[in-house]
This record gives C-alpha cells, structure tokens and sequence, in this order.
C-alpha cells in the first residue's frame, strides 16, 4: 500500500497546527534547557525542571537531556 502524502502548500488542518505548535514550544524548552546549562554549568535536575516551568513538557524536556547525559 503506497503512503499517503500531503501536497505542498495545501492548508494545514487543525490538527497539523497544533502539532507543529507543541513542536515549537517543545524546541523552545530545549533551547532554554541548554541556555540554563551553557551558563550554570552543572545544574540539578529538579531545578532544571522547575526552570522550565514544571509541567509535562519541562519533565520530558530534563528527561531526554538526562537520558543523553547532560544532566544527571
């Protein structure tokens, strides 16, 4: 079965955009993680989270940069 593919410039459905926003907003705790980390240095990981505001997100966030060793 042949995947099915969006057209270029087609509309973005609702759905589409609220993917691409929490993407977005996924992306921004990152960059903000590792701005916390270029000018702290070491930096708890309970901190980090609270940083990152406590939520869903910033726990995910802390999750993979502990996972891949930036934080422990």
């Amino acid at each position: 079965m042949a995947k099915k593919t969006k057209k270029v410039g087609a509309a973005w459905t609702p759905a589409l955009a609220a993917r691409v926003e929490q993407a977005a907003l996924d992306q921004l705790a990152f960059t903000h993680a590792m701005e916390a980390l270029a000018t702290k240095g070491a930096i708890r990981r309970t901190e980090l989270e609270k940083l990152l505001g406590g939520d869903a997100r910033a726990k995910r966030t802390v999750d993979a940069l502990v996972k891949n060793g930036w934080v422990r």
